[in-house]
C-alpha cells in the first residue's frame, strides 16, 4: 500500500523557485555497509520523482528507491568507490556533494591474482581514475598518457571500457581521445549536471564533455575554456565551493596561487565563466579537496615547492567565493626530505572524523601521514608520521582494500615496479598501519586507482605504468552472503540482496522465509531483490537454501553468510491534534494524523508513516510547518 498525505487545503507551490534551487546533503545513513545496502540521504533540493535524481557513490550510479525533497533512499550500486556521493537534480543540473564517503564492507584479504596487463593507446600513462563512463552500471579506467601515439603523434586519454561478464576482469575495450601533448594530469566529474562523467585536463581547464550513451564511449573533442589567461594549473579538483550546485574546476599552480575557474554550465553545455586565484606564496603540483575542520565546507590541500599547503573555505553564499590565508605543514621545507614527485591524498584514516592527509614521498621509500587536529575555524596537523613502502612511490591512493571499513594506503612505487599497500590498524586519535604488502606490477608505475571492476563486491587496482595499466583483481574469499533491507515502521517492501562468490551472475537463489521456500531468478550480485510476500509487516528472517551459480553449479552449504532479518517496527497510535500551538519546537510523529489546530509562532513538523489529514479547521504559517511521510518510529 502506498503511503499518502490528504491535504484539505490548497498548497501552491513556486515552481520557479523549486526549478531553482540547488540540492543540499545534511546527511545519510548508514554511512557503511555491502553492495546492495539501503541508504536514506537527507538534505533539500531533491526532485520528488525517483528517476530525475541522478546519485552516484563515485565510479558508479545508485537506483534511487523512494525519493521527496527532502528525503532519498537509494541501494548502494555495484562497483561504488571511496568518494564523496553525490546528488544531481536532472531536471536543473544542480549537484550537491556529501562530506564524507560510504564505506563499502566485504570480506577481504589483500592476496591478488597476478596482473595482467592492457594497453593505454598511448605511452607514458601518468594518471589513472576509475568511473562509468558509458552508464552501463561497469565501472570503467581512464588513463591518461604523456608521451605520444605513434603513428600519429599526439597524446592521448584512453577510456578502457569494462567488458567484463564473468570473474575475471576484462578491459579490453579501449577508446583514445586527443588531447594537448605532453599532459600530466586529469580529473573527472560531471561537471554540467547531465549524469555523465566529463573530464578535465591540466592546463587552462580543457575539457573533454562525455556524450556517451549506454554500452558506448562517446566524446566531444578537447575544449579550451573561453577564459584568457596566460598561466595555467598542474592538477585540477572538480567540487562545489560556494554550494551553487555547480562544481568549480580548482587548481593547483605554478605561479604562486590556486587557480578556481567559475562554473556557468547548463545542462546542455559546459562552460566556465570566470577566473579566481588566491595566493599560496609558494608554487603548488599537486591538490585535493575535501572538509578539513568540520564546517562542512570543502577546503583546498596542496603539495607545493617546500611544504603542505591549506585553504581554507570562508565562502559564504553561493556566488561569493573566499579562502582564509594560506597556512603550511610543517614550517620546514625539507621535511618531506625528498625532491622528486608527490601526490597527496584525503580521507579520515583513524575514524575520529576528521580528514586526514597522506603525501608520497617519490624518490624515496615512504608514504607520510598527516593527523588531522583541526577545530571548526582552524585547521591544524600533528607531526607527520612515516611509514615504509617501495622505493620511489610516485603516488597514493586511499581506499578499503580488506572489507573492514578502514581505508587502506595504496602507493604505486615507480622505483621498484610494485604497488604497496599499507592495511588501516588506527583507531580513533591513533594513526597506525601494518608493514606494507607489496604487489608486483609492470615496470615504473606512475598512477593508481582503486576499485570493483568484475561487480564481486571487492576493490580491486588498476595502475598506470610505462606503456600499460596493470590490473590487480582481488582473490575471492567469499563464499556468498545475504543481506537485506529495513529497518521499516508499520511495513515495508522487503529486498534481499545476494553477493556472489562467482562473478556478477546470473543466480538462482532459493531461500526460506519461515514459511515455505521461495525462489527468485536472474538474481545479480549486489542488486537487491522484492522477497516473494511484501509488503513486510512484520520481523521476517531469511535463510539461504541454495544457489545456482552462473556455470550452473549448485551451492547449499558453507555460505559466509546465510541469513538476513528485515526488521519491523511498531509505528506509535494514530493521532488527532486539537492543541493550537504559539510557540515552541514540536514534531508530532504517529501512524496517521489528523490535524484540526492552529499553528503561530511556533515550529512544528508532523511526521506519519501513512497519512496526514488536514482538516478545515487547520492553519498554519507557511515557514513554521512541516508536513512529510517516513518513519515515524524515531
Amino acid at each position: 500500500m502506498r503511503n499518502t498525505v490528504i491535504l484539505v487545503c490548497l498548497i501552491i507551490f513556486k515552481s520557479s523557485t523549486l526549478l531553482s534551487q540547488a540540492p543540499t546533503i545534511i546527511d545519510f545513513n548508514p554511512k557503511k555497509g555491502p553492495i546492495g545496502t539501503e541508504v536514506t540521504f537527507i538534505g533539500a533540493g531533491f526532485h520528488p520523482v525517483p528517476d530525475s535524481n541522478i546519485v552516484y557513490f563515485g565510479a558508479t550510479k545508485a537506483k534511487v528507491i523512494q525519493a521527496s525533497p527532502t528525503q532519498l533512499i537509494v541501494n548502494v550500486p555495484n562497483g561504488a568507490t571511496p568518494k564523496y556521493p553525490t546528488i544531481t537534480n536532472s531536471i536543473n543540473g544542480l549537484t550537491a556533494y556529501a562530506s564524507q564517503i560510504f564505506k563499502v564492507t566485504f570480506k577481504g584479504a589483500l592476496t591478488f591474482l597476478p596482473y595482467t596487463k592492457v594497453s593505454s593507446e598511448g605511452s607514458s600513462p601518468v594518471a589513472i581514475q576509475i568511473a562509468d563512463f558509458d552508464n552501463n552500471g561497469k565501472a570503467d579506467v581512464n588513463v591518461t598518457n604523456y608521451g605520444q601515439r605513434a603513428p600519429i603523434q599526439y597524446s592521448t586519454t584512453t577510456i578502457l571500457q569494462n567488458l567484463t561478464s564473468s570473474s575475471n576482469i576484462n578491459l579490453s575495450k579501449p577508446t583514445p581521445l586527443t588531447i594537448p601533448n605532453t599532459t600530466q594530469s586529469s580529473t573527472i566529474g560531471d561537471l554540467n549536471g547531465d549524469g555523465k562523467i566529463d573530464i578535465i585536463l591540466q592546463g587552462r581547464a580543457t575539457y573533454l564533455k562525455n556524450n556517451s550513451k549506454i554500452d558506448t564511449v562517446l566524446f566531444s573533442s578537447m575544449t579550451q575554456n573561453n577564459i584568457n589567461t596566460n598561466f595555467g594549473s598542474n592538477e585540477y579538483a572538480i567540487i562545489d565551493l560556494d554550494n551553487d550546485g555547480k562544481p568549480e574546476a580548482v587548481g593547483a599552480s605554478a605561479f604562486n596561487n590556486i587557480m578556481v575557474y567559475r562554473n556557468n554550465s547548463t545542462v546542455a553545455d559546459i562552460n566556465f565563466s570566470e577566473l579566481l586565484t588566491f595566493d599560496t606564496v609558494v608554487s603548488s603540483y599537486n591538490i585535493c579537496v575535501g572538509d578539513l575542520d568540520g564546517d562542512n565546507k570543502p577546503d583546498v590541500a596542496l603539495y607545493t615547492s617546500s611544504n603542505i599547503s591549506v585553504l581554507r573555505n570562508t565562502s559564504s553564499a553561493p556566488g561569493q567565493i573566499s579562502f582564509a590565508p594560506v597556512v603550511s605543514f610543517p614550517k620546514t621545507p625539507d621535511v618531506f626530505n625528498y625532491g622528486a614527485r608527490y601526490a597527496i591524498a584525503m580521507e579520515d584514516l583513524d575514524g575520529d572524523g576528521l580528514k586526514d592527509l597522506a603525501v608520497s614521498n617519490g624518490g624515496g621509500y615512504t608514504v607520510s601521514v598527516l593527523k588531522n587536529t583541526s577545530t571548526i575555524g582552524t585547521i591544524n596537523f600533528a607531526p607527520k608520521i612515516d611509514f615504509t613502502t617501495g622505493f620511489s612511490p610516485y603516488s597514493v591512493s586511499i581506499g578499503d582494500i580488506d572489507g573492514d571499513g578502514k581505508p587502506e594506503l595504496v602507493s604505486a612505487n615507480q622505483g621498484s615496479y610494485s604497488i604497496s599497500i599499507l592495511r588501516n590498524l588506527c583507531t580513533p586519535g591513533t594513526i597506525s598501519f601494518a608493514p606494507k604488502t607489496d604487489v608486483t606490477v609492470e615496470q615504473q608505475p606512475y598512477a593508481v586507482a582503486i576499485g570493483d571492476l568484475n561487480m564481486d563486491g571487492k576493490t580491486d587496482i588498476v595502475a598506470a605504468t610505462f606503456s600499460t595499466v596493470s590490473i590487480l583483481q582481488q582473490t575471492s574469499t567469499t563464499k556468498g552472503s545475504l543481506y537485506a533491507n529495513g529497518p521499516f515502521c508499520g511495513a515495508g517492501n522487503g529486498q534481499l540482496t545476494f553477493l556472489g562468490a562467482a562473478g556478477n551472475g546470473p543466480y538462482t537463489v532459493v531461500y526460506n522465509d519461515g514459511i515455505t521456500n521461495r525462489t527468485a531468478i536472474n538474481v545479480f550480485s549486489g542488486v537487491p531483490f522484492n522477497v516473494a510476500s511484501s509488503p513486510i509487516s512484520s520481523t521476517t528472517t531469511y535463510r539461504l537454501v541454495s544457489v545456482t551459480n552462473p556455470n550452473n553449479s549448485v551451492q547449499t552449504t558453507d555460505f559466509d553468510i546465510d541469513t538476513a532479518t528485515i526488521t519491523v517496527q511498531s509505528p506509535p497510535a494514530n493521532i488527532n491534534v486539537t492543541d493550537n500551538y504559539t510557540s515552541g519546537n514540536y514534531l508530532i510523529s504517529a501512524g496517521n494524523i489528523s490535524a484540526n489546530n492552529k499553528i503561530s509562532n511556533a515550529t512544528v513538523e508532523y511526521k506519519a508513516t501513512q497519512s496526514i489529514i488536514l482538516l478545515p479547521g487547520f492553519s498554519a504559517v507557511s515557514n513554521v510547518f512541516k508536513a512529510s511521510i517516513g518513519n515515524a518510529c524515531n
